[in-house]
């Protein structure tokens, strides 16, 4: 009795994320969904594209919504605090990671890129904020080479936009992302970004202009990527106010709710349902 279905796939899960048998599954089940659905909203021309290139909807019935943030609360605040929580001094730079510590998530390249970066820089603190199941093995290894004071791992936080007011650069060195909200949280702040160039992310990240993008699995060009950076101070200042004017332009929460209200209200006209 549901006069209009909606859905909005969070993930990218086609391909690249499980083995070949279970994404054809996914593929499969999200095809039978799809008949009885009205509309799919993708998130990112990737996810649209890849719905039509899988025969799971036609191109009438896929519509591309980019995610919207409520951007009002990505201020800076209480950075002294969080600076001192984490032992961090006025000499070094701060580079965060936010996510799941799971290998799909290319965290165990942020910590060797980290460890690059130490050798030429020893005034950078690197931050891992969240959990998973690489948190053990990765702390093991960061034990051994002698830089658990810079090399920090915080664990699950409710502070995570004070977190990234801190930082200097943002890394998000993913194999398979959908979309990379942490990447837009960041920018909103004006922080630039150092991405894998892989799923969503080059519709969330403007190359050379708000971060920069790199191959997945490679921490020699994530660690070269930072400190390309850290290293120049002037291009950190202009990448920080064109990210930020990048997530005003683009990725506004009332633009998002704006455009699936449309959405509902045509399908329903459509349909004949008075709202």
């Amino acid at each position: 009795g549901v006069p209009m279905i909606a859905h909005t796939p969070h993930g990218h899960n086609f391909y690249g994320y499980f083995n070949g048998f279970n994404s054809q599954v996914i593929i499969f089940i999200e095809r039978m969904l799809a008949v009885f659905t009205d509309k799919i909203i993708a998130l990112t021309n990737l996810e649209k594209q890849d719905y039509l290139k899988f025969k799971v909807s036609k191109a009438d019935k896929t519509v591309l919504v980019y995610i919207g943030l409520e951007l009002d609360k990505f201020l800076p605040n209480n950075t002294s605090k969080i600076k001192g929580n984490f032992n961090i001094s006025s000499q070094e730079k701060v580079v965060g990671y936010v996510g799941r510590l799971d290998s799909i998530k290319g965290v165990q390249f942020f910590v060797e890129a980290a460890r690059l970066c130490l050798r030429k820089n020893t005034s950078l603190k690197f931050i891992l904020v969240g959990e998973g199941v690489l948190r053990k093995e990765l702390q093991e290894k960061v034990i051994l080479w002698g830089l658990k004071d810079k090399i920090v791992f915080s664990g699950w936080r409710d502070d995570v936009p004070d977190i990234m007011s801190i930082l200097d650069v943002l890394v998000l060195p993913s194999l398979n992302e959908a979309v990379g909200i942490a990447l837009i949280e960041a920018q909103s702040l004006g922080v630039p970004v150092v991405a894998s160039n892989v799923g969503g992310i080059p519709e969330t990240v403007k190359d050379k202009q708000t971060g920069i993008l790199v191959q997945p699995g490679d921490p020699g060009a994530i660690a070269a990527a930072i400190m390309e950076l850290l290293d120049n101070p002037r291009r950190m200042r202009e990448m920080s106010e064109e990210a930020k004017n990048w997530v005003r332009d683009r990725f506004k929460a009332e633009d998002m709710v704006g455009a699936i209200l449309a959405i509902y209200q045509k399908g329903l006209k459509e349909k004949n349902v008075n709202i």
